[in-house]
C-alpha cells in the first residue's frame, strides 16, 4: 500500500436518500414543507391575536408597547419563511418581501402554493410527513381566513339593513291616519 497513492473511496453512492427530520417549530435551521409552513402560522396567528387583545385590555392607549410587543412574534415568522425558502432551495434573504405590501400577499401565496425540492437539497434533508395535528392546523389559517371576510361583509350589510328597517318602520307612522290608527288602541288599553 502506497501512503501517497489517490483515494480510492465511491462517494457517487450515497445512503441516507430517504432520511428526514422531525422540525420543531421555533428550531433556526432546517426546512418546512407548505402544510407545517400554514400551520406554524395559524398558531403564530393564533397567539398573535391572543397577545394583541391582552395588551388593548392592559395597555389601551399604549401603541408603542403593543409593537415592542409584537416584534418577537415578527421575528418568528420571519424564521418560519426562511425554513420555507430552504425547503424551495431558495436564499432566506428573500423573506424581507413579507415587509413590503402587496408584494407580500403574492409572496405568501408563492410560499403556501410553491413545491419544496425532492429529496436533499443544500439546505438539508427534506422534514418528515406531517401528522394528523399539523393538517388540522393548516385547515384552521384558512377557515379563519374565510369567516373574516365574511364578517367583514356581513357585519356592515347588516348595521345597513337594521339602520333601514327602523327608517322604515318611521316612515310607515308618519301619515296622521296611521298615527291615530297606531295610538287608538293604546289610549283604549289607557282607559
Amino acid at each position: 500500500m502506497n501512503i501517497y497513492s489517490a483515494p480510492t473511496a465511491d462517494f457517487t453512492h450515497i445512503d441516507n436518500q430517504d432520511a428526514t427530520y422531525e422540525p420543531s417549530m421555533f428550531a433556526l435551521k432546517g426546512r418546512i414543507g407548505r402544510v407545517r409552513y400554514i400551520a406554524y402560522y395559524a398558531v403564530l396567528a393564533i397567539l398573535t391575536s391572543i397577545l394583541a387583545l391582552l395588551l388593548i385590555a392592559l395597555l389601551p392607549k399604549n401603541a408603542f408597547v403593543a409593537l415592542i410587543a409584537y416584534l418577537p412574534v415578527l421575528a418568528v415568522s420571519f424564521i418560519v419563511t426562511v425554513r420555507r425558502l430552504h425547503d424551495m432551495d431558495q436564499n432566506g434573504w428573500l423573506a424581507i418581501m413579507i415587509l413590503i405590501p402587496l408584494v407580500n400577499f403574492f409572496f405568501w401565496l408563492w410560499l403556501v402554493f410553491g413545491r419544496g425540492t425532492d429529496g436533499d437539497n443544500r439546505y438539508g434533508a427534506p422534514p418528515s410527513a406531517n401528522n394528523r395535528a399539523l393538517v388540522v392546523l393548516a385547515c384552521i389559517l384558512p377557515a379563519i381566513v374565510v369567516i373574516g371576510i365574511l364578517a367583514a361583509i356581513a357585519i356592515p350589510a347588516y348595521s345597513d339593513y337594521t339602520k333601514k328597517a327602523k327608517a322604515a318602520r318611521g316612515a310607515a307612522l308618519t301619515t296622521p291616519a296611521q298615527v291615530a290608527a297606531y295610538s287608538a288602541p293604546l289610549s283604549l288599553m289607557s282607559m
